[in-house]
């Protein structure tokens, strides 16, 4: 509950502020479900949850060949193994930068602490996507690597 309280206020705190170029333009949630393998070769799926928010990086009638967006998140997950009774919760804070709104593949980082039955560690992220997130991410303390596909559905005012 803490987390959710954070988030709201996070992203209240930052709708209401005016950084020149740097304008929000929408908040967001993205639920998603998810299908993938470890390098144990493990089939797990799962469930997450992502808010964050969407910021332009500068007016969009200017003709500049940047990264145009910046999407700052926070993410919440449930993994659970196929043939096992393992199951994995995670939090992760990610940022997210691509060209266009509309255009693809946005790219993105993320790093949070992944909590199972037997063992806690942290893990990286990176990830692309397009209609589907493809996502591989590294747990510091195991070793163990995940390649996961996540078919999500951002809603927000874009």
């Amino acid at each position: 509950m803490r987390i959710y309280i954070s988030l709201l206020l996070f992203i209240s705190l930052v709708w209401g502020q005016d950084y020149g170029y740097y304008k929000i333009r929408s908040p967001y949630i993205s639920p998603g479900i998810e299908i993938g393998v470890n390098s144990n070769k493990q089939l797990f799926w799962g469930v997450q949850l992502s808010g964050g928010i969407i910021i332009q990086g500068h007016a969009p009638n200017e003709n500049i060949e940047t990264l145009d967006f910046i999407s700052p998140a926070v993410t919440y997950g449930y993994k659970k193994f196929f043939k096992t009774k393992i199951c994995e919760k995670y939090l992760d804070l990610q940022v997210t930068v691509f060209s266009d709104i509309h255009d693809s593949p946005m790219i993105g980082i993320g790093f949070g602490k992944i909590k199972s039955d037997d063992f806690t560690s942290l893990r990286l992220k990176v990830y692309s996507w397009a209609l589907v997130a493809g996502v591989f991410d590294f747990e510091l303390k195991t070793g163990k690597t995940n390649f996961s596909l996540i078919p999500v559905i951002p809603i927000g005012k874009y």
